[in-house]
C-alpha cells in the first residue's frame, strides 16, 4: 500500500494536471506497472508516455519496472440525477391549444393539440 503511495506521489510530479486527473496507480504485478485511467482517451495518453514513466519510477523509487498495463475503469458519477418535475399546462394554454386545434386545417395535428390540451386539464 504505501508503495502504491509513493507511486502516486512520483506519477503527480510527473504528468501533466489533467492527465493526472484521470489516473492511479492499481500495483505492481512481477515487473509490471498497472495503472487505472477513467477512459480510453487517458489511457492512451498514458500508453503514449509509457517509456517516460517507467524511466522516471524506476529513477525515483528503485524499482525495475519493465512495462506498464493500462487498465480502463470508468469513475461512478458524484453527482446525484436531479429530478425533474413534470411540465404542466396552465388552464390559459390548453384553452390556445383547443382553439388552435379546432382551427388546424391539419385534422392529425389537430388531434395531437387536443390531446395536448386535455393532458393539460387533467393536471389541473
Amino acid at each position: 500500500m504505501q508503495q502504491i503511495r509513493l507511486i502516486g506521489h512520483s506519477l503527480d510530479s510527473l504528468l501533466p494536471p489533467r492527465l493526472r486527473a484521470h489516473c492511479a496507480p492499481a500495483g505492481i504485478e512481477g515487473n509490471e506497472l498497472v495503472l487505472i485511467a477513467d477512459s480510453g482517451t487517458w489511457a492512451t495518453q498514458l500508453r503514449y508516455q509509457q517509456q517516460q514513466i517507467l524511466k522516471q519510477l524506476n529513477a525515483d523509487l528503485g524499482l525495475n519496472l519493465r512495462r506498464l498495463r493500462v487498465r480502463i475503469a470508468p469513475r461512478a458519477s458524484t453527482r446525484e440525477r436531479r429530478q425533474v418535475p413534470p411540465r404542466q399546462i396552465s388552464p390559459g394554454a390548453a384553452r390556445t391549444l383547443k382553439e388552435a386545434a379546432r382551427s388546424m386545417p391539419d385534422r392529425a395535428l389537430g388531434e395531437i393539440l387536443l390531446r395536448l390540451a386535455r393532458k393539460g386539464e387533467q393536471q389541473q
